[in-house]
């Protein structure tokens, strides 16, 4: 979608009115939502705002396309599969292992699966999230912010799952400190992804 605003103004020439647009934006508010059947907008969804500069309009004419901006569907399939991954597959995965012991060997597998899974989901939320915002820069600060908890997660998450596979065994001397290091950094990890996604 493309927009054309119209800035009037009342310079009697036309280097004047340069000279008056040279240091003025216009702040333009980004959003996006679904339609009704009669055109109007039921919703909508506030992805920002962006700062226009007047001067390098048109005679005052300025075109802001929004293409680049968040997308419903994009950013619908970005929290969808992150809130699934770290909202419930990680946690519950965390509470297999801290409650279900008793059904041994299969939390160990429910514990290792789930956790799997959402890494997964929780690296392609991150993919999407990147192409919401069209790559590393983002559009706000409180984009940076989600993006940087994110990414904090993600690589929390991705350590857990190395640290899973290069267990120690069960009676090895050092087991207890292995076993410290991975609940808190499982338990770090899923207190900062809850915090993102709300």
């Amino acid at each position: 979608m493309a927009a054309t605003f119209t800035v009037s103004m009342p310079a009697p020439s036309a280097s004047r009115r340069r000279r008056l647009l040279a240091d003025q934006t216009q702040n333009i508010i980004l959003a996006a939502g679904p339609a009704s059947s009669d055109g109007s907008i039921r919703e909508h969804y506030s992805y920002g705002s962006t700062a226009v500069p007047l001067a390098q309009s048109n005679g005052g004419n300025v075109t802001v396309s929004s293409e680049n901006q968040l997308s419903g569907s994009k950013a619908q399939a970005h929290a969808a599969l992150l809130t699934i991954g770290w909202g419930l597959l990680i946690p519950g995965g965390i509470m297999i292992a801290r409650y279900g012991r008793r059904w041994d060997p299969l939390w160990f597998r429910v514990h290792m699966y789930s956790n799997v899974l959402g890494l997964l989901m929780g690296f392609g939320g991150l993919g999407l999230g990147f192409d919401l915002v069209g790559g590393w820069e983002a559009p706000s600060h409180k984009v940076a912010v989600h993006r940087d908890l994110g990414m904090a997660v993600v690589v929390l998450g991705f350590v857990q799952a190395v640290a899973g596979f290069l267990r120690l065994g069960k009676d090895h001397p050092k087991r207890k400190y292995w076993s410290f290091g991975h609940q808190w950094l499982g338990r770090s990890a899923v207190i900062l992804a809850i915090a993102n996604i709300y």
